[in-house]
């Protein structure tokens, strides 16, 4: 953290190993602001490493100039209080507050790298809204470095972890709760939006500091072990994926602006490798403890399994 002439200091924040760099006003309390990137400020990232460098300002936002256009104005977390709109050099987003002519806004620039946050006055620690908006535009500002970040809860046992995906009020965090009360050693990374990796012949998987309504924010990576989509049934069944049917399974999980192809395309790129190098599987269950052991225990069986065919073909 250093301080700036103008009066704003400089956050070097590290997630997923890389680098963010924020620039607030210097009466802004980080503790307040963004308390659940405590774990995650550092003293210095490399210029290499760097994806994204933000500045936080308080007060409305410039007039737009040039064509606009409008992408989307319906948002699950926002519902009809957001808009995304393309600009001619980048992406602009606004937040309607409660209080009529209440709006957060944020600019873009198109890869995601230079982002302008506008707060309402003394809105700085409306963290629901700056977090949305830092979440939102990391996800972007990865695509294009062999990263992506899903929509999964992750367990994280003996070094390895397995990250559980699954449509809103699947039960991704009750099957996580389930592997943490009924198998030995378990942990919780995340639970909501953690970062896939890909570091030489392995994934890793990334606790962030967004992580849904469970205060959860581990910063470290752990080997991603495998991938289980949950699927609601009336009986507990997991079989394997692979082909065309993985990738399908992966890619609604992974965040991405399908109007952006360069950073979409990114995405499916990074997600076939994933694939590749991660076994893929759906879970059909019910919300009890046979389906984490059962799906402890196939993923166990399925990766002795990799191991001994690999042993063979050496």
């Amino acid at each position: 953290m250093m301080e700036r002439i103008d009066g704003h200091i400089v956050v070097d924040i590290r997630v997923a190993g890389y680098g963010v760099r924020l620039t607030v006003p210097k009466y802004c309390d980080l503790s307040t602001c963004l308390p659940n990137f405590s774990e995650f400020i550092v003293d210095s990232v490399a210029e290499s490493d760097v994806v994204m460098e933000v500045i936080l300002l308080e007060g409305d936002a410039p007039p737009i100039k040039g064509k606009r256009r409008i992408l989307t104005d319906i948002s699950s977390t926002w519902e009809n209080n957001f808009s995304l709109e393309e600009l001619e050099v980048g992406y602009f987003v606004a937040i309607k507050g409660a209080n009529e002519g209440d709006v957060w806004q944020m600019f873009a620039s198109k890869d995601f790298y230079n982002i302008t946050i506008y707060t309402l006055k003394g809105g700085f620690y409306n963290t629901t809204a700056l977090n949305w908006f830092l979440m939102m535009a990391y996800g972007q500002a990865i695509l294009k470095r062999d990263s992506v970040m899903i929509h999964a809860s992750v367990v994280e046992r003996e070094n390895e972890a397995y990250a559980f995906l699954g449509k809103s009020g699947t039960g991704k965090s009750t099957h996580s709760r389930l592997w943490l009360r009924y198998i030995e050693g378990v942990s919780l990374l995340n639970d909501d939006n953690p970062v896939l990796r890909l570091e030489g012949d392995e994934v890793k998987v990334y606790g962030t500091p967004w992580s849904g309504k469970t205060k959860c924010y581990i910063n470290k990576g752990v080997k991603l072990g495998a991938i289980v989509r949950l699927r609601q049934a009336e009986e507990n069944y997991l079989r394997w994926l692979d082909g065309v049917e993985a990738l399908t399974t992966l890619i609604p999980s992974c965040t991405a602006m399908r109007w952006n192809m360069d950073l979409f395309n990114g995405m499916i790129g990074t997600a076939e490798k994933i694939m590749g190098d991660v076994p893929i599987g759906e879970l059909a269950c019910l919300p009890n403890a046979e389906a984490a052991m059962l799906c402890q225990k196939e993923i166990m069986e399925h990766t002795n399994k990799n191991i001994s065919i690999n042993l063979l073909n050496t």
